[in-house]
């Protein structure tokens, strides 16, 4: 038997236990199924929105898709290294499919995804999320959308239309020029002091740094070969990846002569180690930086290390990545236009070593004003 309601059009209950309802739309019938009541009458309300508003209406197989059933077949599809694929479940597990597992597509709108971005706290805490998590989550949810459009499911992304908290960038606080030699003798002798003067006088990556291999290193012309990444898997099985951010992050960094002779006594101590070590050598990979035993360095590790190297020597508590900016912001010091930072970062867009380096560039213009004032004052 038929029933009408308020803005339902005509829904009723089949012999097989499904609901239908339906509505005219141009002149002709549209239907929509499901086991639920309430979804048939959302779906109605949406095709009816859409006539007034001069949009197509939803698809009818919204009905019977939802956000994680197309979450699963969404993943199923993505190549992405295993940090990215891990972030992206960490996002959906803790925040987007505990508010949208069971919505179905149909039913998402821009101003519910807004609501969601804004609201979501962080897991276990009372603390709002980041607006760069924000933007995370928005992200993957325009990339889950897609899909579903590609696959028919839905006609419009709206998670393109919902607004995510802006994001106020943060300035960084690489070492200052004088605070380099103080670093530079806290690291002093150090078993990995090769590697941080590497991320220092290249700006690699830490990553970058790890995955190098002894045939990625070529010191009689100082240069090193940025091929791959050392991460480690769901399993925390260590993966040598290929570098997958953007074709500029495959690039060839000149070594300064001084890292050079750094890393020629690292490896005459890493062949030593290799000695030492005998069958219990465990490189498979021939990476360049290793433990004693040949394994690869975990980063925890690495960063524990060097934390406590620089604040013995009464320097601040920094991270690693610190390293890359301290480099970009000595080559800025130094004369370095924006386009050189960005070769030699290896970012994909200006704009984004613009976001993160033009403040320094703002540095340097007003330093220079200063020594013209103080020209201009001395003639006059």
């Amino acid at each position: 038997m038929g029933t009408r309601a308020n803005g339902e059009g005509t829904i009723r209950q089949r012999k097989n236990g499904l609901w239908e309802g339906r509505v005219m739309v141009d002149g002709k019938q549209q239907s929509y199924y499901s086991r639920r009541h309430k979804d048939v009458v959302e779906s109605i309300r949406q095709a009816r929105e859409a006539v007034v508003n001069n949009e197509p209406p939803p698809l009818a197989s919204q009905s019977k898709r939802t956000v994680g059933q197309v979450a699963e077949e969404w993943l199923a599809t993505k190549k992405l290294r295993n940090n990215t694929l891990s972030a992206y479940k960490a996002y959906l597990r803790n925040h987007i499919l505990p508010e949208f597992a069971s919505v179905q597509l149909g039913a998402l709108t821009p101003g519910r995804i807004e609501r969601f971005l804004n609201t979501r706290k962080k897991k276990g805490a009372d603390e709002p999320l980041s607006a760069k998590s924000a933007q995370q989550m928005r992200a993957i949810m325009q990339s889950l959308l897609s899909f579903a459009m590609k696959e028919g499911y839905v006609r419009r992304n709206v998670a393109q239309l919902a607004d995510a908290p802006e994001v106020v960038p943060t300035k960084i606080s690489p070492f200052t020029p004088t605070q380099i030699p103080v670093l530079l003798g806290a690291i002093s002798g150090a078993r990995l002091e090769p590697l941080y003067l590497l991320m220092l006088g290249t700006g690699m990556r830490e990553g970058e740094c790890l995955g190098l291999t002894l045939e990625d290193v070529d010191l009689e012309n100082r240069r090193v070969y940025i091929r791959r990444t050392l991460e480690r898997d769901q399993e925390s099985e260590y993966q040598l990846a290929a570098m997958a951010k953007n074709k500029t992050s495959y690039r060839d960094v000149h070594l300064p002569a001084s890292i050079v002779s750094k890393l020629e006594k690292w490896l005459e101590r890493r062949e030593d180690d290799k000695k030492a070590a005998k069958e219990e050598w465990a490189d498979e990979w021939d990476l360049l930086f290793v433990t004693p035993f040949g394994r690869p360095l975990h980063r925890s590790t690495v960063l524990h290390d060097f934390q406590r190297l620089i604040t013995k020597a009464g320097l601040p508590r920094k991270s690693l990545y610190n390293l890359r900016h301290s480099h970009a912001s000595l080559l800025i010091h130094d004369g370095a236009t924006l386009m050189d930072v960005k070769e030699q970062l290896g970012h994909s867009q200006i704009h984004m070593t613009a976001n993160v380096y033009g403040h320094l560039f703002d540095e340097r213009k007003r330093a220079n004003a200063e020594l013209m004032d103080a020209r201009l004052s001395a003639a006059g």
